[in-house]
């Protein structure tokens, strides 16, 4: 089943008793496979994210990339690379933790599950392995308050690792500029 929200039309108190959210048709029927009558569930508010400030994000984090010193280019072999480190380093992270019977043991597998996900920091101590990925920034998982400020964090590192101001960095070209490249 998948993890993509409900969209849910809210019928206030202010119109009398009984206040209540509504699917909106198209959800109705999934709704019936996703919850029991009667039962209660935690709802969270999430605001929508701009689709524009999506890409021009993204679009920012590939100039960066592209424009980044030979040595650390080497560090991060695509825009992806970058920003999860970047995500990562900043606590925007989910972590698990895997313990194995021995340190060889932990080492080949820490080892083994890097080839699987190269976009984690892998940290064996012992025979206990920590994995850290970064938060995804999708706009299903990430709300609004949360995008922005793995965004500023994001940009304002890549910035600095530039040596150029964030302003500099998300300046969107002109016409004239785009042509000129």
């Amino acid at each position: 089943m998948s993890d993509a929200p409900v969209l849910m039309r809210w019928h206030g108190f202010a119109k009398g008793p009984g206040g209540a959210f509504q699917p909106l048709p198209n959800f109705a029927a999934r709704c019936d496979e996703l919850y029991v009558d009667n039962e209660i569930y935690a709802i969270t508010a999430r605001q929508p994210r701009s689709p524009k400030s999506h890409s021009h994000y993204f679009a920012c984090v590939t100039k960066g990339w592209k424009n980044l010193p030979e040595d650390l280019a080497k560090r991060y072999p695509s825009p992806d690379h970058l920003r999860k480190q970047i995500l990562i380093e900043a606590g925007f992270v989910d972590e698990r933790t895997r313990v194995e019977d021995t340190p060889a043991g932990a080492r080949a597998v820490a080892s083994y599950m890097k080839t699987l996900e190269p976009h984690t920091i892998i940290v064996v101590s012992g025979n206990v392995i920590k994995i850290f990925t970064a938060r995804s920034q999708k706009g299903t998982v990430m709300g609004a308050k949360e995008f922005q400020e793995s965004k500023d964090v994001v940009l304002n590192k890549i910035a600095d690792m530039l040596g150029i101001s964030v302003e500099e960095l998300t300046k969107v070209p002109t016409k004239q500029e785009s042509d000129d490249e």
